[in-house]
């Protein structure tokens, strides 16, 4: 069985993979021990319990550059994270490779994940 992680994530990200069945909303939670933010302070988060599956980080990965595509702004978006793996930055724009944004993840949240790509 795979491994849950209580993750703050970017509100709307955080809906989206609820929405879809890959995320639990966490009510009584004001904080997690993991986060992943954007470096933009009026963005709301939630936190959510994520499953550590590949699917799961797969569609964080894609909603992270979804959020940067939508996102009216010019400029570049650095996403921080930090997790079991330790604490990273990663900058994004709309040009940036879902792969990289999964390992990324990989890295600092996902570390029990072994994605098909790992597997080679």
């Amino acid at each position: 069985m795979a491994k849950r992680i209580k993750v703050q994530l970017p509100e709307a990200l955080a809906s989206e993979l609820a929405a879809r069945g890959l995320a639990e909303m966490q009510r009584t939670a004001r904080s997690a021990t993991w986060e992943l933010v954007w470096n933009v302070a009026s963005d709301a988060s939630a936190v959510v319990s994520l499953l550590q599956t590949p699917e799961v980080l797969k569609s964080v990965a894609a909603g992270c550059l979804s959020l940067v595509k939508k996102d009216q702004q010019p400029q570049q978006r650095r996403l921080d994270a930090k997790g079991p793996g330790g604490q990273l930055s990663l900058i994004l724009t709309p040009g940036t490779d879902l792969r990289e944004v999964e390992q990324f993840l990989e890295k600092v949240l996902f570390v029990d994940v072994r994605t098909e790509d790992d597997a080679r």
